[in-house]
């Protein structure tokens, strides 16, 4: 591995970005262990060995480096995340619970996180170059980029239907894009016209035209632009393209991805699917998308956009809670 290089404003983002990503590790892996003797040390050790593990794979990818900054920052994370879930859980954490509990519903947490972060990486180009502008889509997808806030927000706004405050802020974070005012306001608007669709999302016609339009529009964005050519071969490595890509244009476009797919698996489980139905039908219908991207060329056919699916799938799944008993009628 190559040694600490010196700090500049790319070295930061980095370290930031690889302490993020192991806070989760850190989290998850105390909650599964918590029982065992020393559980925080052991948690932060399995950081250290998955981080030098993967440091020491990347010597043998032709376009990735190991560093002994990635390990230290990965391993700093997963300490991170183990000390959140251990003042989660003692009297220090009471008060950001009760808040949350206020704030957003327990599929409201996830579905807000994923925005924030989208989010959050499409300014990471503003980080990393220091004023090089954020990533704004092109004007040939400007009008697909706006019906994807749409309809994702419309999957946040219909899990925080009882905290329309929350919904409201979270519809303005778009703003923060103020160096590309079209992408930003676009988005603001299709985010604020998601909570008036949510409104007035308690009608059984309202949600059986959602569920197949959320449907229709999964399997058009991935035929888009419907220009045919000679097959290509599948990546079935997932996010294979970033390795070959730049982490800061990269990043937006997959969690971008996340956000929706969760959004959408969440509207087909609040217009009554099950989990089953609400998780395989946007896993197949992307199955099908990539198969058919390998005949588009302006296309890449992999893997990765159906794991998304079914992570964002499994996310939900995990904080959904039981449904109350309709009540019984008399007789």
């Amino acid at each position: 591995m190559s040694p600490l290089h010196p700090f500049s404003r790319g070295l930061i983002l980095d370290v930031l970005l690889n302490v993020c990503l192991y806070v989760p590790v850190g989290a998850a892996t105390l909650v599964a262990i918590a029982p065992w003797p020393l559980a925080p040390a052991w948690t932060v050790l399995l950081g250290f060995a998955i981080s030098l593990g993967v440091e020491l794979t990347q010597r043998y990818v032709p376009t990735r480096t190991g560093t002994f900054n990635d390990l230290l920052a990965n391993t700093g994370g997963a300490a991170l995340g183990a000390a959140a879930v251990w003042l989660w859980r003692g009297r220090l954490g009471l008060p950001l619970r009760r808040f949350l509990e206020r704030a957003l519903s327990p599929e409201g947490v996830v579905l807000s996180g994923l925005w924030l972060l989208w989010h959050g990486f499409l300014l990471l180009p503003v980080i990393k170059h220091g004023g090089f502008p954020p990533f704004e889509p092109a004007a040939s997808v400007f009008w697909s980029d706006t019906v994807d806030v749409f309809l994702g927000f419309c999957g946040l706004s219909l899990a925080l239907r009882d905290h329309p405050r929350t919904a409201i802020a979270l519809a303005l974070v778009p703003a923060a894009l103020f160096l590309y005012p079209a992408a930003a306001g676009a988005r603001v608007a299709a985010a604020g016209l998601a909570i008036l669709a949510s409104r007035a999302a308690a009608s059984a016609a309202f949600r059986r035209f959602l569920q197949p339009a959320v449907l229709a529009w999964l399997a058009f964005s991935e035929l888009r632009p419907f220009q045919w050519g000679a097959p290509k071969s599948f990546l079935w490595l997932p996010f294979e393209p970033l390795f070959s890509n730049p982490a800061d244009r990269y990043y937006p476009l997959v969690f971008g991805k996340f956000f929706l797919y969760a959004a959408i698996v969440w509207i087909l489980r609040w217009s009554g699917a099950r989990w089953i139905a609400a998780a395989g039908l946007p896993v197949l219908i992307l199955a099908a998308g990539e198969f058919a991207e390998r005949y588009l060329p302006a296309r890449t056919p992999e893997l990765t956009d159906i794991v998304l699916a079914a992570a964002g799938a499994v996310l939900l799944a995990l904080v959904d809670r039981p449904r109350p008993a309709a009540p019984a009628c008399d007789p």
